[in-house]
């Protein structure tokens, strides 16, 4: 528990004024905890800001794909399915969730040139996709998503685009999401079974 709030408090303070203003007396005072309860968890302020980067890079990932999971047990029908992923992707792409996406960009430049904090980010995010494509494999047992498509590359393309929306994000006028929902539901379409 004391990891956790840690990291979620150099977390905060990275997304309050970034990387170079993180002072352990900062976390501690937020937090709540001491500087020694800091060193016995992390060996540097430098190990912390690290992890807490992973952390950020994580983002809404893990919510997502929650969201995505429960689908399969409330879905009756593959029509049902695309209705409850159309309300996902008009949620995902909102953009409310422009400065989170950005925070998981600066976060995947953080870790350039960390070796370490390369090689965590790629282990969660391995981890993340694992169940991200357990759940398609799931959606495939059910006979909603083509069966020859494979799940890990359906998984990484779908986290690539939800990403990727900084993009959109950044671009002025904005476009329309109904526009972009729409874009998104012919690949869906590509992927999905037909109904019946």
């Amino acid at each position: 528990m004391t990891r956790e709030t840690l990291l979620r408090t150099t977390v905060t303070l990275i997304s309050e004024g970034g990387e170079a203003k993180v002072r352990l007396a900062d976390v501690a005072e937020q937090s709540g905890l001491s500087i020694g309860a800091i060193q016995h968890h992390f060996s540097s302020r430098e190990e912390l800001v690290a992890a807490a980067q992973v952390e950020r890079l994580l983002g809404n990932t893990e919510s997502d794909i929650t969201a995505i999971a429960s689908l399969l047990g409330s879905s009756n029908s593959v029509s049902e399915f695309r209705g409850a992923m159309r309300a996902i992707t008009l949620n995902v792409i909102d953009r409310s969730r422009a400065d989170l996406r950005l925070e998981r960009i600066s976060s995947l430049a953080a870790i350039h040139g960390r070796p370490e904090s390369r090689a965590s980010a790629s282990a969660l995010l391995s981890k993340l996709n694992g169940v991200f494509a357990d759940v398609i494999r799931g959606l495939q047992d059910r006979g909603y998503l083509r069966p020859e498509l494979d799940p890990a590359a359906v998984a990484v393309f779908i986290q690539a685009y939800a990403l990727g929306m900084v993009v959109a994000d950044l671009q002025e006028p904005a476009v329309d999401a109904e526009s972009l929902a729409v874009v998104i539901d012919r690949f869906m379409d590509s992927v999905l079974m037909p109904d019946g």
